[in-house]
């Protein structure tokens, strides 16, 4: 049995077709499961030998990073071989953009350096030099630097970070002529400003006094009976900059510069004033550590609900001065790697029980700004 020419045609031209288009739809598929490049932070030695009294740099760099804004750097070396110098600016991290929290290398040769960008410089995107710690040969021998490395956002939240070279060994080779004794290593204490700012005094609200008007005469007319006005209910949330637990935070609700009402926040953030009666209110929401914030309400008296709009709290003003400033980043700097106590709980911006790199972040991201903050 023959088959004809014109049915095997129609078969030929289907599977090339069918074959073109799978090895056409997978070519994009294949190119798009490429991931991108992770976030990493690398440790290099400036030498891998040195000799007895000299400097070594242990850089810090990072690629692939967005939003980062705050970072801090431990390392752990012999402290009979190695002795920290100090730390060296970058393009990430210096004096023009940050704010250093550096106590020296410890006795037991455990050196911490954090730092955080100040507003208004922007977060790291992409790749940066961090900085980098100097260290001084002491004697002769082998050891290896140890080091560790946290990434924290804007957002006061640790940042998945792959570190590469953590650990770097180092040969120090011994001179030819005595080995001088080494200096003890000055300790750059965190500058304290001498002046204290001002408080500024939050002033009430002022009292709008409404102009009696002359009495004019006029035809008597009946007396129109009072149209009873129906009482409303003022709510929100509100919560602060950090943290999942939003409960005590204090809402002043005013009128006339009287204070009317006073409640505080659940633990979701919610709170509310029933039974309030027609007329235009101030709301004070505060609370230590934080800036606070202005809403001015009217309540029309027809009874509907008034929802004010969300509001966080800025974190950062340790000293409830309600300015974000040096003093502010000092005392986190002072108390940095401390538990509280005995570090004073005021330094202790995101209530977690340790002064570290996320509290000098929430410092850093609101540096300079004032309250309260008037909400529209």
């Amino acid at each position: 049995m023959q088959i004809k020419r014109s049915t095997i045609t129609p078969i030929i031209l289907i599977t090339t077709l069918v074959v073109f288009l799978m090895l056409t739809a997978w070519q994009p598929i294949a190119a798009q499961d490429t991931p991108p490049p992770p976030p990493r932070a690398y440790f290099n030695l400036s030498a891998a030998s040195v000799t007895v009294g000299e400097v070594v740099n242990l850089t810090v760099s990072v690629t692939d990073v967005a939003d980062l804004y705050g970072t801090q750097v431990t390392c752990q070396v012999d402290p009979t071989l190695l002795a920290g110098m100090g730390h060296v600016d970058a393009d990430g991290f210096n004096a023009g953009n940050s704010f250093f929290v550096d106590g020296g290398q410890k006795p037991d040769g455990r050196w911490l350096v954090a730092a955080t960008r100040l507003q208004p410089n922007p977060p790291i995107n992409g790749s940066s030099g961090i900085f980098a710690l100097q260290y001084r040969a002491l004697a002769a021998g082998t050891t290896s630097l140890n080091c560790a490395f946290i990434a924290v956002d804007s957002r006061s939240t640790q940042m998945p970070l792959e570190v590469i070279n953590s650990s770097l060994p180092l040969s120090i080779v011994a001179m030819n002529e005595p080995t001088l004794e080494p200096t003890e290593t000055p300790v750059e204490a965190t500058p304290i400003p001498t002046e204290v700012t001002p408080t500024p005094e939050v002033t009430a609200e002022p009292t709008e006094v409404t102009p009696i008007p002359t009495e004019t005469p006029v035809e008597p007319t009946p007396e129109p009976s009072e149209t009873p006005t129906a009482l409303s209910v003022i709510q929100g949330v509100m919560s602060y900059q950090v943290g999942a637990d939003q409960t005590g935070i204090s809402i002043q609700l005013t009128l006339d510069g009287s204070l009317i009402a006073q409640a505080t926040t659940a633990a979701d953030g919610t709170f509310s004033f029933p039974d309030v009666a027609a007329g235009t209110y101030v709301i004070l929401v505060s609370a230590p550590q934080h800036l606070a914030l202005i809403y001015t309400v009217t309540v029309n008296g027809d009874g509907a609900a008034v929802v004010l709009p969300n509001g966080t709290l800025p974190s950062g003003d340790t000293d409830n001065n309600l300015i974000i400033d040096l003093i502010d980043v000092s005392l986190v700097g002072a108390n940095f790697d401390v538990s509280v106590p005995p570090a004073p709980v005021e330094a202790d911006l995101n209530r977690d029980g340790l002064i570290n790199i996320m509290d000098l972040v929430l410092v850093g991201m609101n540096f300079g700004r004032s309250g309260p903050v008037i909400v529209e």
